[in-house]
């Protein structure tokens, strides 16, 4: 059997109904264009301990699967990895939106394209319920800008399997990114959702509470980011950098940034000169989140 150009992963562990109202929607649009139908597949992994949304998608024809536990994002992509039958992968968070008619433009420049191991894209941000046009920048390991090569995952599967939750997105870009070839396109057909009332990030963003409950699983996430990139640096793009350090920028923990940077820097243990160099950069120079 022949793969398919594309897949579109979604990892549902505690999505609104509007969420599953939309992804319903977009696979009926998918069903009823014959060009993405040959070419895209939609794959869900119900990431739940009790398998709740197995029969949500049953009319739709869709794989649903599921492990029973909580594996959060990465792990669920592991656990999806032999059922995944498309030369590339997007991965979607439920709560973010995408421009179905232009998927067509944006199947047909990917089988135009030599094997990449991925790809950046420029998309679309929605806040504030307004709508700002984001270029691509140079990588910064985040799933709403990139496509990945699937087999690519494949070869570095044992890699992805960690219980990640705060920075498994840069965690598996930086997998990807190792001994990489990219390319750039112009086709920005994913909305990238700040709005969204179920997104984790809002609770990290707005919640000092939060933050502070979590710190030390951020933490520990943040750590193995940069643990990652110490161990593999020389394979890396050069312009690429562990981020989400302004997680640790919350008051009721720290009052100014030196504290951040001295928490920070006691705590991950960095010894290479030149990431002692970015971790200054990263506390003081550059905070902000995109």
């Amino acid at each position: 059997m022949s793969l398919k150009t594309l897949t579109f992963f979604y990892s549902i562990y505690n999505p609104s109904i509007i969420e599953l109202n939309y992804i319903s929607k977009f696979i009926m649009y998918i069903k009823d264009n014959s060009l993405l139908e040959k070419e895209i597949d939609v794959l869900i992994f119900d990431d739940t301990i009790d398998n709740k949304f197995k029969d949500y998608f049953k009319n739709l024809n869709v794989n649903v699967l599921n492990v029973k536990k909580n594996v959060k994002k990465n792990g669920a992509i592991f656990y999806s990895l032999n059922h995944i039958k498309s030369k590339y992968i997007k991965i979607v968070d439920p709560d973010d939106y995408l421009v179905f008619n232009i998927l067509e433009k944006l199947v047909i420049k990917l089988k135009q394209l030599d094997n990449y191991d991925y790809i950046i894209h420029p998309f679309y941000k929605l806040k504030n319920d307004k709508l700002k046009y984001r270029k691509y920048k140079n990588l910064r390991y985040y799933n709403f800008n990139t496509i990945y090569s699937v087999q690519k995952i494949k070869k570095h599967h044992h890699l992805i399997k960690e219980n990640m939750l705060y920075s498994q997105d840069q965690y598996l870009g930086m997998i990807i990114d190792l001994d990489s070839k990219h390319k750039k396109i112009n086709i920005p057909f994913y909305i990238y959702n700040r709005n969204s009332y179920t997104s984790i990030w809002n609770q990290v963003r707005k919640s000092e509470n939060y933050k502070h409950k979590n710190i030390d699983k951020i933490l520990s996430d943040v750590s193995k980011s940069i643990n990652f990139y110490q161990k593999y640096q020389n394979r890396l793009s050069k312009s690429a950098k562990p981020r989400f350090i302004s997680l640790f920028f919350f008051h009721e923990k720290f009052k100014n940034k030196w504290q951040v940077y001295i928490y920070l820097k006691d705590k991950l243990k960095i010894a290479k000169f030149r990431n002692k160099l970015w971790l200054i950069y990263a506390c003081f120079l550059k905070t902000r989140w995109i």
